[in-house]
């Protein structure tokens, strides 16, 4: 008979050795599976936060349209049952004034200078007594905006003169200083 020539090699530190790499990984990959799915709940309960801010602010945008609306609505017929006048005045470098006066967005431009004051107060009289004609019985409402810093006392006495003038039961004027 044959004997043959056996190395033996000892198999049970090498499975020892591979069943403790086999547990460690299996307890890291339990480790890493619980950090992943804390850091779900974390960002699910975030993202119900968020949608929950996010409904609440889309609710606000739609009273805030709503009332946008009845704003509107109130302006319209506001507009529809009276006559809005602005009056403006700009002063150019040439020495020259330019009166604006408009309504329903068609404006006229009235120039005069420190030659022809009455020019100025006669065309700004006619301009407003022609849409106050044309309102009817409508309510009209002026309203005067100009900067102090920028109109001469003169042209604020020209303009308020010819807005008193016009003083009725109707007709409403109010002097907006703008700053």
């Amino acid at each position: 008979m044959r004997r043959r020539n056996s190395i033996g090699i000892e198999l049970t530190p090498l499975l020892d050795v591979i069943l403790i790499i086999l547990f460690l990984i299996i307890t890291r990959n339990s480790a890493e599976t619980e950090r992943i799915a804390e850091e779900y709940e974390q960002s699910e309960q975030h993202h119900i936060e968020n949608e929950a801010r996010l409904e609440a602010e889309l609710e606000d945008s739609r009273q805030q349209s709503a009332d946008a609306e009845n704003i509107i609505s109130g302006y319209e017929s506001f507009d529809e049952y009276s006559v809005i006048i602005a009056v403006g005045i700009t002063r150019k470098s040439d020495g020259t004034r330019t009166v604006s006066v408009s309504e329903n967005g068609d404006t006229s431009y009235i120039s005069y200078g420190w030659d022809n004051l009455r020019y100025g107060e006669n065309a700004l009289k006619a301009e407003l007594e022609n849409m106050i004609s044309s309102a009817g019985d409508r309510p009209v409402f002026i309203s005067f905006s100009y900067d102090e810093n920028d109109i001469y006392l003169r042209d604020h006495q020209l303009i308020s003169s010819v807005l008193d003038d016009l003083g009725g039961d109707d007709i409403y004027i109010k002097y907006n200083t703008l700053t």
